[in-house]
Order: structure tokens, then sequence, then C-alpha cells
């Protein structure tokens, strides 16, 4: 009975604390993980759509990074997009999406730096949705992935999803998209 009572209370602090809303604004969520909370809202055409765990990896390490990129600045920290993706790129409402992003923090120092992961959500030209990360990166390439639930009343269209990665110094930007019927 008091392992059926912790887990239920295990799990219960789970669920409030990674879908918990703050604030005023519906749908703003701070998902916690191990690097960073995920801030920002799903708004017009995705309201009512939910944010999921935000996870990353390091895929390549520093030297391995700079070799790739032809990286060859002493001085100068670094970040670009190596890829982008939205899995899968047509989704039904009420079904999950990944927002997968790959990109490089490029330095021959050793010292690390604040990263900013930016995800805005479009339908047409209208926003629809902003969510960030800001994470502690040391040099190398990472793969972070945030998943979002679609809401079950989401029109059909085309969404784009623009990826921005910053630093204080340095930036890139790409688009990916996904399709509902």
């Amino acid at each position: 009975m008091r392992s059926v009572l912790a887990l239920f209370a295990v799990v219960a602090f789970l669920l409030v604390t990674s879908c918990a809303t703050m604030g005023e604004h519906k749908n703003v969520v701070k998902t916690p993980s191990v690097e960073g909370s995920v801030t920002g809202s799903l708004t017009g055409a995705l309201s009512g759509g939910t944010v999921g765990l935000y996870t990353s990896e390091v895929t390549r390490s520093q030297a391995d990074t700079n070799k790739e990129f032809r990286f060859t600045t002493e001085t100068k920290t670094e970040v670009t997009i190596e890829s982008t993706a939205t899995r899968p790129r047509y989704a039904k409402p009420g079904e999950r999406i990944d927002l997968n992003c790959t990109y490089a923090v490029l330095s021959h120092g050793e010292a690390g730096v604040s990263v900013r992961e930016k995800r805005e959500l479009y339908s047409g030209a209208e926003p629809c949705g902003s969510l960030q990360v800001t994470v502690f990166r040391k040099p190398g390439t990472y793969r972070s992935d945030l998943p979002i639930f679609l809401p079950p009343e989401l029109k059909p269209g085309m969404y784009t999803v623009r990826y921005r990665i910053e630093t204080d110094r340095s930036g890139d930007e790409r688009d990916a998209f996904f399709t509902t019927p």
C-alpha cells in the first residue's frame, strides 16, 4: 500500500510540475528539465495545444564539430543550425508533433555560453506560438527536441516553425513545416 501511495505522489508531482500554467495567460508552460525550462505559450490557431518535455543530447564533440564546420576563428564563439525538422510533417488535430533542432556551438576555447533556443509557430503569417528554453552549452553539436500536442479543434492548413538559436553575439534561424488535414 505504501509503494502505491508513494508512486501516486510522484506521478501527481510530475503531472503538476510539467503541466503547470503560469500567470494569466492560457497555455503558458514551464516544463522542468535537467538543463532548463521551456517558457512561452501556444496561442491563436494552436490555443488549446500542450507542450511536452524538452530533451537534448550532445551529438558531436567540440573537436569534431569544429572540424565538421571548418571552424578556424580563434577568438569568436558562434552558433549555427545544422538541421531542423517537424516530425511527422503531416499530423491530425490532437496528435503529437516533435520540433527537432540540431545546432553547433563553435569555439576554440572550452568556456561555455548561454544559448537561447526559440521555436516560433505560425499559421500563415499569423503567430500562434512562441516557445523558448535557455541552456548553458559548451562547444559541440547538440540536438534538442520539444514535442507539442496539437489542439483537437485545430484548423486544416500548413504551419511554419521558425527555429532561432541565439547567444549574445551570434545567431542563426531556419524554418520547418507541418500540415494538418
